[in-house]
């Protein structure tokens, strides 16, 4: 099975997950189809712009849904710096980035703990239409 195919099963798993009331599996699962969907983008053609930027959102976007905040405004960054990216794909990670402060700015948490929001609901994660309030 391709990396794409297999980070969609592994995001129905999530979201079938999170029906359960299984957000520790949910966030593992969502973690697992990011880094399938990484290596997906890693064996793209660089001229593969779109697909690049899509999936470079995608990426980010599974990655707040594990709760990897840190790696999700990491990843923003660097896609935002790339003269290729989409200006869809990059308003939308201007978006993401938003909410990761947000998310940041209200974590009364240590600095070493990740921050315990709940995880938004956001349809079946392969969606580039983001729109995510914690």
């Amino acid at each position: 099975m391709s990396n794409y195919r297999e980070s969609q099963v592994r995001i129905d798993e999530a979201e079938a997950a999170l029906r359960d009331g299984d957000e520790d599996r949910a966030r593992s699962l969502f973690r697992a189809a990011a880094g399938l969907q990484r290596a997906f983008v890693d064996s793209l053609p660089t001229d593969r712009v779109r697909t690049r930027s899509i999936y470079g959102l995608s990426i980010a976007t599974l990655l707040y849904r594990a709760g990897e905040l840190e790696e999700v405004e990491r990843l923003a960054h660097q896609l935002l710096a790339e003269p290729w990216i989409e200006p869809r794909a990059a308003a939308k990670l201007r978006v993401l980035l938003s909410q990761v402060w947000k998310a940041h700015a209200g974590s009364t948490q240590s600095p070493s703990r990740k921050p315990a929001h709940r995880l938004p609901a956001m349809g079946t994660g392969r969606l580039l239409n983001i729109q995510i309030e914690c």
